[in-house]
């Protein structure tokens, strides 16, 4: 199972550069596509 946190952090240096607005999106996106990783 992957480490949420290192997870996140992964998400985020892919979508770089950002505005604080797609930095928002993109954590929720990313909150999102962990858990659905875990459900499955």
């Amino acid at each position: 199972m992957p480490n949420f946190f290192t997870f996140l952090t992964l998400s985020m240096k892919k979508n770089l550069p950002l505005n604080i607005i797609q930095s928002k999106k993109s954590k929720k996106m990313a909150l999102i596509n962990y858990f659905l990783i875990l459900n499955t």
